[in-house]
């Protein structure tokens, strides 16, 4: 018996949901020469961690990006979340606001050279 027979029925293997996020410094804002590398990689995990992606299956091929702007203040706190470029598909946008609305607060702060007291950025979540 193969692996995806059991007993005569057959079985479909649906492969894991593979799911990716870039992000990206909304307008490219002035920084004051401030690394923010450790505030983004802090808020790619935090969204990471709350992301529960739809299944493949669920969204179209053509619907697969949706593009989120995230405002974080200086103590890492999340000020505001709006979906900035919908993909299309009710499914996925939805996880990905509710993702975004689970991250209070990241684990770092915005760095005392940045020069402003907020920080927005962009961030596409891709499933595939």
């Amino acid at each position: 018996m193969s692996d995806q027979e059991d007993e005569g029925v057959a079985k479909r293997i649906v492969p894991a949901t593979e799911t990716k996020m870039r992000l990206e410094e909304k307008g490219k804002e002035p920084t004051g020469g401030a690394n923010m590398d450790p505030v983004l990689k802090a808020l790619e995990v935090a969204l990471k961690k709350e992301w529960n992606a739809p299944a493949l299956q669920d969204v179209p091929a053509a619907q697969r990006a949706s593009t989120l702007k995230v405002t974080l203040g200086r103590d890492g706190q999340t000020l505001e979340v709006i979906m900035s470029k919908p993909s299309g598909s009710a499914v996925l946008d939805q996880s990905v606001i509710n993702a975004g609305m689970r991250v209070k607060k990241i684990s770092e702060s915005l760095p005392s050279s940045f020069p402003k007291d907020r920080y927005t950025v962009e961030v596409t979540f891709h499933i595939e």
